[in-house]
C-alpha cells in the first residue's frame, strides 16, 4: 500500500501533536474526552508503550520505510504488539530468523506482502498462523458501514485497520485505530474523531496516536478528512476494515 504522500505535510515544529480542527468554544456543561484501548498507557520517553501485567513496557509503534509498501503488515504487528501477542523479543527473533512454530508462519507471510501491499483478505490470510490466540473480523463494505464497524469494534475492546484512499493522491493505505476522540455534554458522548497509528508517520513523544480522522463527512463530499501531525489534512475514502482482538 502507498504511505501518506509526503507532499501534503506542511513543516511543522518536530513532535507536535495532531490536533482536532479549531471549534466554538465549549459550554461549561462539554468537556473533551478521550477514549484509549485499555492496553495503551502513555510513558516517557517513547510515544506509545503497551502495559503487561502492570510492569513490563515496551514501545509499540513501529514506522514503515520509504521504499516498501508494508503499511498493512505495520499496522498488524502494532496492534499485536498492543494486545500482548507479540513482544519485542519475538519480534528480534522473526526478523533474526530464529523464530519456530506459529510466529515462524505468521513472518513467512508478512514478508509476502511486505513490497507488493495487502488487500482485507491478504491481511486476515496473514494472521491464520495466530488464530488461537485472536479473533479476527473484516468488513467488506465500503463508506459509512467501515466508519459504524470501526466504531462498534473499538468499543469492544478491539484494535481496527482501516484502509484509507485518496485517488488524486495516489494514496491507497493502512492505518491503525486506537481509539476514539470526542465532546461529553452532560453526560452524553460524542465521538468526532478516530484516533489512528498511521505507520507512514513518526510516533509523537507523549501521544498515543499521530493523526486524526473526522467521523462526519466533509460538507459536500461523499469522504472523510484526516489529519496528520503537522496539521495539514486530505480527504479520504474508507475501503475496507480489519479489527484484531484477544480471544
Amino acid at each position: 500500500m502507498n504511505a501518506m504522500p509526503k507532499d501534503h505535510v506542511k513543516s511543522a515544529a518536530e513532535g507536535s501533536a495532531a490536533k482536532p480542527p479549531r471549534e466554538p468554544v465549549a459550554t461549561a456543561a462539554d468537556h473533551r474526552v478521550i477514549r484509549l484501548h485499555r492496553r495503551i498507557m502513555l510513558a516517557p520517553p517513547g510515544a506509545l508503550k503497551r502495559q503487561r501485567y502492570g510492569a513490563t513496557v515496551h514501545q509499540s509503534h513501529l514506522q514503515q520505510g520509504d521504499l516498501d509498501s508494508a503499511c498493512g503488515p505495520h499496522c498488524v504487528i502494532t496492534a499485536l504488539c498492543l494486545l500482548g501477542i507479540l513482544s519485542g523479543s519475538d519480534l528480534q527473533k522473526m526478523t533474526d530468523g530464529k523464530s519456530r512454530g506459529r510466529h515462524r508462519r505468521f513472518w513467512r507471510l508478512v514478508r509476502d506482502y511486505y513490497f507488493t501491499g495487502a488487500t482485507g483478505a491478504n491481511l486476515r490470510r496473514m494472521l491464520e498462523p495466530l488464530k488461537g490466540e485472536i479473533a479476527v473480523t473484516v468488513n467488506r463494505t465500503n463508506g459509512t458501514p467501515v466508519l459504524a464497524f470501526a466504531l462498534a469494534q473499538l468499543s469492544a475492546e478491539r484494535l481496527v485497520l482501516l484502509c484509507i484512499a485518496n485517488g488524486r493522491a495516489g494514496l491507497n493505505h493502512w492505518v491503525l485505530a486506537v481509539g476514539v476522540e470526542g465532546r461529553d455534554h452532560r453526560g452524553k458522548f460524542s465521538v468526532e474523531h478516530l484516533l489512528l497509528l498511521d505507520p507512514s508517520r513518526p510516533a509523537i513523544p507523549l501521544a498515543a496516536w499521530n493523526s486524526l480522522l473526522a467521523v462526519d463527512k466533509a460538507r459536500g463530499k461523499r469522504t472523510y478528512r484526516v489529519t496528520d501531525q503537522s496539521d495539514d489534512s486530505l480527504h479520504v475514502a474508507l475501503i475496507a476494515a480489519l479489527a484484531i482482538g484477544r480471544k
